[in-house]
């Protein structure tokens, strides 16, 4: 009997092991030369955003001194495009890279099924499940800084490269884009609080 509880509990340490061992992956900083860069792109970028959020619900006006002196010669709009693109692009990897995880632990949970006794099951399980729904929220955050993202190169892509669109169209982004921007803040606020 006494062989049966040290072994279970060897499992149920294995299986912790490689649980953290799944999350620690997805969870290590990036300390590449590109991530320096994005990050540094989208500090600056956010400023951008910030101010075009501004703009876009009326509280200054497009003759603004700060947005006219940033958007003279559109090289803000350029920085920030380069900024968007590269942002996509990682959070496209990191996407890949989360939902990749999630299926290892659905596949660890299944492993459980036929390794562990009933009473370690469910503690693992439950382990596997509180991890999974952290996941989750980090996916559905990652989505929608990516919807952001991708509405606001949009809006930036029209700028720059002086696509002609309808105003009600071009306006109808721009709320969509402030739409998304305010959702995220709210639902991101609404994670810190729980």
């Amino acid at each position: 009997m006494c062989g049966d509880k040290e072994d279970d509990t060897e499992k149920l340490l294995d299986a912790t092991k490689t649980i953290k061992s799944l999350i620690a992956n997805e969870d290590a900083p990036s300390n590449s030369l590109e991530d320096l860069l994005i990050d540094s792109l989208t500090s600056v970028s956010s400023f951008f955003d910030d101010l075009y959020l501004l703009r876009s619900f009326g509280i200054i006006s497009d003759t603004n001194f700060l947005y006219q002196k940033l958007n003279k010669g559109d090289i803000g709009s350029k920085v920030w495009l380069v900024s968007l693109l590269l942002s996509i692009r990682r959070s496209l990897t990191r996407l890949y890279t989360l939902i990749r995880l999630k299926l290892k632990l659905r596949k660890e949970c299944m492993n459980i099924a036929s390794t562990y006794s009933p009473g370690f099951k469910k503690l693992v399980k439950e382990k596997i499940l509180a991890e999974s729904n952290q996941l989750s929220l980090k996916i559905r955050s990652l989505c929608m800084d990516l919807l952001q993202d991708l509405l606001y190169m949009i809006i930036v892509s029209i700028d720059i490269f002086k696509i002609n669109l309808s105003l009600k169209f071009k306006r109808a982004l721009e709320l969509i884009s402030s739409a998304a921007t305010v959702l995220k803040f709210v639902s991101s606020s609404y994670q810190i609080s729980l």
